[in-house]
């Protein structure tokens, strides 16, 4: 996708396929969305665009395709944090399998595999960006202002910068 479009552009195209009366295929695409947002992140992608999608393969009649859907839906939901959350449930979906995805997001929200762009954990900030890790340990007061250690982790090498 970096060499011949931007991920958008990409996914624009393939959103009809979705629909696609071969399920191998939208098996596929939930796969292709899924290492797409691991590989280039959630933010070069509109997914407000394609969670509805996502939505509706959870109801397809192949076992399969609802099967990745899920692990679509609970991928998105790593990148993005509370906010799909909130979406799904504003979405209309059956009880039934709305109770299943938001305990399939309860699972991975405890399990200390979120990835959620910003947010605070035990005191410490988090940002995921470009491949890189941002830790911050704040000072006594709280404030971003003063910061008593950065770690920087790329995902290829770890360093440590004061």
């Amino acid at each position: 996708m970096d060499v011949v479009s931007q991920p958008r552009v990409v996914w624009e195209r393939l959103q009809g396929g979705f629909k696609h009366r071969n399920f191998h295929t939208r098996e596929g695409l939930c796969v292709c969305l899924d290492s797409t947002i691991n590989r280039f992140g959630a933010q070069c992608l509109s997914l407000n665009k394609l969670v509805p999608h996502l939505c509706n393969l959870l109801g397809d009649a192949n076992s399969q395709v609802r099967d990745a859907a899920m692990v679509t839906l609970t991928e998105v939901y790593r990148h993005i944090g509370e906010r799909v959350r909130a979406d799904l449930t504003r979405k209309g979906l059956p009880q039934a399998r709305l109770a299943a995805v938001l305990a399939r997001f309860d699972e991975v929200l405890h399990s200390g595999h979120m990835i959620a762009g910003e947010g605070e954990l035990n005191g410490h900030v988090l940002r995921v960006s470009e491949g890189i890790l941002v830790w911050w340990l704040l000072c006594s007061d709280g404030s971003r202002g003063s910061i008593k250690a950065l770690l920087l982790i790329s995902f290829q090498r770890p360093f440590l910068c004061y």
